[in-house]
């Protein structure tokens, strides 16, 4: 079996602007650092991108540079404050090396990062693509499989009857991650890895399905001082997740072929990833 192209991410939701000079920045585990060597020795270089949200209005600033290497990452890293904040970075495998193909991947309100490959991509490349209203496909602007695969999503939620609730999204998410292991289950012995994040700025949902995943909940700030509220306000609430944690606090598991739901509450649901036809229990925790 190769060695598995990786790609590094970090999301946040919470209920004040926060800062993420921590994780994104000044932790011994930050995705700075992760840029330079995660915990499997691996360096992600291919470019980054930190999205945001000011006044419900999703923001994003990428770059094909790597996050190590670049006085743009550190400038932001260290200034954004935003109660829901999602930052990659980028270890190349299908698609070249330019901004455009950096995550996260924005539609309206929606931003979408990925960590892992869908094997076989470019064998099923148009049959994909056929999959994909035209007006969506035609906003495409990469070449990466992951943009694919956040705008087969979109063409689900834009066809979901109904208000777009929390379950109705998870179903679409589940549904697409199905569907996409059909298409490309793996090749040469390796098997397709379907790690996503989507937030709308108010609700975070996030996979786990081949690669490691992490989540943890806060009240109050990082012990460090590093991430925390913009300003002290008592409630201080905030859920995080990563691809491997960005701090010394005590992270847990995502379990493998689940979403994690949150809530624009901050509550969290895990919702296991069923196969065809069968129902997917919201587990509240």
């Amino acid at each position: 079996m190769r060695d598995r192209p990786m790609c590094r991410l970090f999301a946040l939701r919470a209920n004040q602007p926060t800062c993420l000079r921590g994780s994104l920045l000044m932790s011994a585990t930050s995705l700075d650092r992760q840029s330079v060597c995660d915990l499997r020795c691996q360096t992600h270089d291919s470019g980054w991108g930190i999205g945001y949200y000011v006044r419900d209005e999703a923001r994003r600033v990428r770059s094909e540079r790597p996050a190590h290497d670049d006085p743009a990452y550190r400038e932001l890293a260290g200034t954004v404050a935003s109660p829901t904040v999602l930052a990659h970075v980028r270890r190349a495998s299908i698609g070249t090396v330019a901004v455009r193909n950096s995550h996260p991947f924005a539609y309206g309100r929606w931003l979408f990062a990925h960590n892992g490959t869908l094997f076989g991509f470019p064998t099923v490349r148009e049959r994909l693509r056929g999959l994909i209203p035209a007006a969506l496909l035609s906003s495409i602007e990469g070449d990466t499989d992951s943009e694919h695969a956040f705008h087969l999503l979109l063409g689900r939620l834009e066809h979901t009857p109904g208000p777009l609730g929390p379950a109705e999204v998870c179903r679409a998410v589940a549904e697409t991650i199905r569907l996409l292991h059909d298409l490309c289950p793996g090749e040469g012995g390796e098997v397709s890895q379907f790690n996503f994040v989507l937030t709308d700025g108010r609700l975070l949902i996030a996979s786990r399905w081949g690669h490691t995943l992490s989540w943890l909940r806060r009240s109050g700030g990082d012990p460090s001082g590093l991430d925390g509220p913009l300003e002290e306000r008592p409630g201080y609430q905030a859920v995080a997740v990563a691809s491997e944690p960005t701090t010394a606090e005590a992270w847990s598991e995502v379990p493998e072929r689940t979403l994690l739901c949150v809530n624009p509450d901050l509550t969290v649901n895990m919702v296991p990833i069923s196969g065809p036809g069968r129902h997917t229990p919201a587990l509240r925790t």
